[in-house]
């Protein structure tokens, strides 16, 4: 479970692997696909109600890193949200290597 503040920034960092990886296999080829990171109130909204989508086509290493704005994060409410990080190949291919949970809470500082 990860935590963000509300009105601050906030970062995600995946390392793409696959399983059963070794440390000398070169990691994979992610130039023919396009990596997303999406943030929603449930699991049952659709993708087109999203709170937070951004895309990275055709990364030129493993390490992808998605990055929220204060003002990402100043609109969504206090709760627990629904998010993952989704490979879409040009092949057609997808497959999802991180999903989990994403809890916003109030901050200290508040203005």
């Amino acid at each position: 479970m990860l935590k963000i503040i509300t009105g601050d920034s906030a970062g995600f960092t995946f390392s793409i692997v696959y399983a059963g990886m070794v440390a000398d296999i070169a990691a994979p080829d992610l130039s023919a696909c396009t990596v997303k990171f999406m943030v929603k109130a449930s699991l049952a909204d659709s993708d087109y109600k999203a709170v937070f989508v951004q895309e990275i086509v055709n990364p030129d290493t493993n390490i992808v890193h998605f990055q929220l704005n204060p003002s990402d994060t100043a609109k969504l409410k206090q709760g627990t949200y629904k998010a993952a990080c989704k490979l879409f190949y040009d092949s057609g291919t997808e497959l999802t290597v991180w999903q989990g949970d994403i809890i916003v809470a109030a901050g200290v500082f508040n203005g």
